[in-house]
């Protein structure tokens, strides 16, 4: 939808989330749009531990900056965790789609797995709920790589990677020659 300086509504039922834009959020007209991340995430995002997360949504385009704060809201179609009104769930937020760690989103209000926030610039937001990664820590970075280990975060290790004959964790160096 294209939103004029006078500001404007944009809601997406099929990923359950809007945007209400007030009058002179906007210097010029955009064209907003809210909608499943079609981007892949890097893997640190994907595998993360210390964020439970499950929907995710675009709001577009990316780190689109406001001059006013705007209202979103982001739901998800069941609850995360144990109960539906979990005292760790929060909005997190990844400023694009190459953002490596998510962020809580400070003042969002949020109950039975839905949330709302003020912002000033668009990004991925989703309903989370804070749980310790795989280190151990609360809301950590940490997260498991393609060899099931635990690394980033806290943990001091890096992720594994494809060997010269693209198998994760493998020790070929060159043609036939072995660490």
């Amino acid at each position: 939808a294209i939103i004029g300086t006078g500001g404007g509504t944009v809601k997406n039922e099929s990923v359950d989330a809007e945007v209400d834009i007030p009058e002179g959020a906007l210097s010029t007209s955009e064209t907003i749009s809210i909608g499943e991340v079609t981007e892949k995430l890097p893997e640190a995002v994907d595998n993360a531990t210390g964020f439970e997360v499950e929907e995710v949504v675009a709001f577009t385009p990316y780190s689109l900056e406001f001059s006013i704060p705007v209202e979103i809201s982001v739901s998800q179609s069941s609850p995360l965790g144990r109960s539906q009104e979990s005292v760790d769930e929060s909005l997190c937020m990844l400023e694009e789609s190459e953002d490596t760690s998510w962020e809580i989103v400070e003042g969002a209000v949020c109950s039975n797995g839905s949330c709302t926030a003020e912002i000033c610039s668009f990004g991925i937001y989703a309903v989370c709920n804070l749980v310790e990664d795989c280190n151990g820590d609360c809301e950590g970075s940490a997260y498991i790589d393609q060899c099931g280990d635990c690394v980033g975060g806290n943990t001091d290790k890096i992720p594994c990677q494809r060997d010269c004959a693209g198998f994760w964790g493998g020790d070929l160096i060159g043609q036939g020659v072995y660490e």
